[in-house]
């Protein structure tokens, strides 16, 4: 079992957890969130500057990108989300 891929995993889930306890909604733009997963925001934005870049979450709102969220798989590294 790759424990690199769980682990990252674990931590994507834990943002979305502590976005959603932040008052963030995690679903999609088009269901009335603030929330696009990696493979979602070059389809929904185009060009929007990220240069092949592919963080794991954009958060967005009123239909604009507003923070940009990487999530890390090393326990000594923190997780904020505003």
């Amino acid at each position: 079992m790759n424990t690199g891929k769980r682990a990252e995993s674990r931590c994507r889930y834990l943002a979305r957890e502590v976005a959603h306890q932040k008052g963030w909604n995690i679903q999609h733009p088009s269901k009335g969130g603030n929330f696009l997963e990696e493979q979602e925001i070059e389809d929904y934005f185009g060009a929007i500057g990220l240069n092949r870049s592919k963080p794991d979450f954009l958060i967005c709102n009123n239909f604009s990108p507003l923070i940009v969220v990487e999530a890390k798989k090393s326990h000594n590294q923190k997780l904020w989300i505003a």
